[in-house]
């Protein structure tokens, strides 16, 4: 006993005097638990320069007043330390708690016969080196009675933030005890949540089950990380992730918060800002810093994500009460389920600072919370199926309705087809015969077309002879003139006819002469006559046969025009151009009939002047027997100068005739070729119309192909109907 004494005395007088400021923490046999955050004392290092040697000397030592310590994200170093006074008779196995398992190195300071041996450990090292495994990082105690000092070194690019507990081994069993089936009930409903709804998915393919089972996985990563249970039992030996990963989980929860609440409230549809907001406030800059705090330092990058989480959380607790203001039915889930949320986190915080008794309801407020959030979102989902499943319904009474409808719509439609198919092939029927039509109509229009070119080409060649005898009428003038002189000169010279004998000789040789000239213009100009009478006939035959291609024309419209009336709606285009073409045969008819006219004048212009021809040649063969006489009597013409005198007035009376008649012959003639002319035009429009009437077939037989081809398509759609 006097030994343990001594061995005291000598501790108590080698420490430091600073420790005898430091209030010990009794323990006994009888010590369960106890939080001691009041009875240590702090020590920052800004400069980490400070060693065990250094610290245990040092007076700038702070007391704590809270029982947990909580100095942010600090790049300094922190030195605790504090005073366990055992007054058992033996020594006491109790455990020192820090409840924060993310810390990256802790060296705890334990006293060993008169020195400080180190242990190691945080979440830089591999799980296995920490001393009791366990979540939370836990150092073991073993010392006789008396007081024993002990200092701690906790350096973290995270956040210096825990809270320190002292207890029993027993009262360690206890808790876990009591804590882990509510932990793991806890993980196993959102573990039971995830595979429901991914069944559901598979169920539904609905994606918003997808967004719904992300979250809550990425939920589920982000709370063991954060409470160090992923680094115990999920990669306990991948340090540098099991110190890294939160960042990266807290963005990811947040991103799939997002897009869960984007998606059943239905942004893009139903609220066009809070879709923008979402996406480029919520979604895009979650995703960006996921990604880039696997690669920044740690310490920027728990920074900026809690910043994150605290901004992108606000915006959609905010766009879900505006949703559930605006009447949106997801939104009331989504809302109930954040202030269940909110709700266990302020109740946390409550109790973590004195305000609210330790209870289960205060313990475990964040896990009640996140538990409520997924059963609200999952009630949310239920209701979006219990919405589909009354939309459903309403959807198939409208489908059975439509279907009654669509059953008398079809037995409507069969006699429809059923009608169509009749009128079909009767359609069909009276295409062809349209078709047969118009191939006859076009072969007379073509036969048409041929006639009228050679009624030209005849009339061509008639004006070519009127013009012909026009020219000969007007020699023939000429020569009557020249008659006329002759005979006056001969009146003048018959005084002097006796001196003159000679001279009236040649005179009689020049009329001779002359009269045989006439005589051969006045049977070339009767032979003419006889052409022209016969071609006269010929173009009569050519205006009959117009006439009855006119009639066979006007017979084709009127049966065209019968065939369209058939077709109904279908054959009235066919019934204007059958219309027209029967104008245009009437038109054609009436053409030919003036040009018989014409003809018939013309024919009658030509006998009346062969009459004149064959008077004009009476009268020349008489002028041949008197100048024959007079040839015969030149050497009695001084006897018969009376004779001759009557001979001559006669003479002179028939060469006005002549002259007259000649004038009259010049005139019919000029008239007759102006007919011809008219005659012409009317024969090359009578050919133009033709050739129109070729053209507006073709037009018609295309049609009529066109109307054949559309009633065989129509044929092959009510065929494939039925």
């Amino acid at each position: 006993m006097k030994l343990i004494r001594i061995i005291i005395s000598i501790v108590v007088l080698s420490a430091p005097v600073s420790l005898f400021a430091l209030e010990s923490i009794p323990v006994d046999a009888s010590f369960d638990n106890k939080t001691i955050g009041t009875f240590m004392e702090y020590l920052e290092d800004k400069d980490k320069l400070l060693t065990i040697d250094t610290v245990k000397q040092n007076r700038e030592w702070s007391a704590s007043n809270r029982d947990s310590f909580n100095f942010g994200f600090t790049k300094s170093v922190y030195w605790y330390r504090f005073a366990i006074d055992n007054k058992s008779a033996g020594p006491l196995e109790l455990l020192f708690e820090l409840t924060y398992p993310l810390l990256n190195y802790v060296d705890f300071y334990v006293p060993v016969k008169g020195r400080y041996e180190v242990i190691k450990t945080g979440n830089r090292y591999a799980f296995y080196q920490r001393p009791i495994e366990d979540k939370n990082i836990i150092f073991q105690l073993k010392e006789g009675p008396g007081t024993h000092a002990y200092y701690m070194r906790i350096e973290t690019t995270g956040s210096m933030n825990f809270m320190p507990n002292l207890m029993s081994q027993n009262a360690y069993l206890k808790r876990n005890q009591t804590q882990m089936p509510i932990i793991w009930i806890y993980y196993g409903l959102m573990m039971i949540m995830v595979v429901y709804n991914f069944i559901i998915f598979i169920a539904s393919r609905d994606r918003a089950y997808v967004f719904y089972v992300l979250f809550i996985a990425v939920y589920i990563l982000f709370q063991m990380t954060l409470n160090g249970y992923s680094f115990q039992y999920l990669w306990p030996n991948s340090t540098w992730w099991g110190a890294n990963s939160l960042p990266f989980f807290m963005c990811m929860t947040i991103l799939f918060c997002g897009i869960f609440v984007w998606d059943i409230v239905d942004m893009r549809k139903n609220f066009k800002i809070m879709h923008k907001i979402c996406v480029f406030g919520v979604m895009v800059p979650s995703l960006i810093w996921a990604v880039a705090s696997l690669i920044v330092p740690y310490a920027t990058a728990i920074r900026i994500a809690t910043a994150l989480i605290g901004v992108t959380a606000s915006i959609l607790h905010v766009m879900g009460w505006i949703a559930l203001f605006r009447g949106s039915r997801p939104a009331r889930f989504i809302t109930i389920g954040f202030v269940c949320l909110v709700s266990g986190v302020v109740v946390y915080v409550l109790k973590s600072f004195g305000v609210l008794p330790e209870m289960f309801i205060t313990e475990w407020g964040i896990q009640i919370g996140s538990a409520l959030v997924v059963i609200s979102l999952s009630l949310g989902l239920s209701d979006k199926i219990n919405v589909m499943r009354k939309e459903l319904q309403v959807l198939l009474a409208e489908q059975r309705e439509n279907e009654k409808t669509a059953r008398e719509r079809a037995g409507y439609l069969e006699g429809i087809v059923g009608t169509a198919t009749g009128l079909t092939g009767e359609f069909i029927h009276v295409s062809e015969q349209l078709q047969d039509i118009t191939n006859r109509f076009s072969d007379l229009a073509m036969e048409q077309a041929s006639t009228s070119e050679e009624m030209s080409s005849t009339f061509e060649e008639l004006s070519a002879a009127v013009e012909t005898i026009y020219q000969s009428t007007i020699t023939q003038k000429g020569e009557g003139e020249k008659s006329k002189h002759l005979v006056d000169e001969l009146n003048v010279a018959q005084k002097d006819l006796i001196q003159e004998s000679q001279k009236v000789e040649e005179s009689i040789k020049r009329i001779m002469s002359s009269a045989t000239t006439t005589g051969d213009s006045l049977r070339q100009m009767a032979d003419t006559m006889n052409i022209i009478n016969t071609g006269g006939a010929e173009i009569n035959k050519f205006i009959a046969m117009i006439d009855d291609i006119s009639d066979r024309i006007n017979l084709l419209s009127l049966n065209a025009a019968i065939e369209a009336a058939r077709a109904g709606d279908y054959g009235r285009g066919f019934a204007v151009v059958a219309d027209e073409i029967g104008k245009l045969a009437q038109a054609t008819s009436d053409n030919s009939k003036e040009i018989g006219k014409q003809i018939s004048k013309i024919i009658s212009d030509i006998e009346a002047g062969a009459r004149i021809v064959t008077g004009t040649k009476e009268s020349t063969d008489v002028i041949f027997k008197m100048v024959n006489a007079i040839g015969s009597g030149v050497n009695a013409v001084r006897e018969m100068m009376l004779k001759q005198n009557q001979a001559l007035e006669m003479v002179i009376h028939e060469a006005g005739v002549i002259d007259a008649m000649s004038k009259d012959i010049v005139t019919s003639t000029n008239e007759q070729k102006n007919s011809m002319t008219v005659t012409q035009k009317t024969i090359d429009r009578l050919a133009e119309m033709a050739m129109e009437i070729s053209h507006s077939n073709s037009q018609i037989i295309d049609f009529s192909k066109v109307i054949h081809e559309k009633a065989l398509q129509l044929d092959g759609v009510i065929r494939k109907q039925a």
